[in-house]
């Protein structure tokens, strides 16, 4: 165990991405590895409050990382992508947009192209902030609800 430790602690740290077409990121999210391909993706969205509905500038982007080329799958267009999780098994990405209020789903097909839809749209609350999946394929998400004062 200290020799992993002390192994860690003497690795050596890169930048696999800080820029995407010589546009700096805002600042990611979330990540999410797929061990098929040894490839990231990456949510980019920024501080709390740098993309919103009005300001969709949120992205995704997939880091190759044996040849370190970085592709855009969704380029500023999403409304603040808080989390993602990446079924390796389906070979299935899932988004939490948080200011769209829903869940996007991404499928490889054919190899190399990447094709979204709408998974899940929600209503009321604010839209989703985490999102994970247990071995089984079940799907759970966050989501905030203000505290709100009732007056009768």
């Amino acid at each position: 165990m200290n020799n992993i430790l002390e192994d860690s602690k003497n690795a050596d740290l890169q930048i696999l991405i800080k820029d995407y077409e010589s546009n700096p990121l805002k600042g990611p999210t979330s990540i999410a590895f797929n061990i098929d391909e040894n490839g990231l993706f990456i949510c980019d969205a920024g501080n709390f409050g740098t993309t919103s509905l009005n300001r969709a500038l949120g992205s995704l982007y997939y880091v190759e990382l044996d040849n370190k080329i970085t592709r855009g799958l969704l380029v500023n267009c999403l409304s603040y992508p808080a989390d993602l999780i990446y079924d390796n098994s389906n070979q299935i990405l899932y988004v939490a947009e948080t200011f769209s209020n829903r869940i996007i789903r991404l499928i490889q097909s054919p190899p190399g192209s990447y094709h979204s839809s709408i998974f899940h749209q929600f209503n009321g609350r604010v839209g989703p902030t985490a999102i994970t999946m247990d071995e089984l394929g079940n799907i759970y998400v966050a989501r905030y609800e203000f505290q709100v004062k009732n007056f009768l």
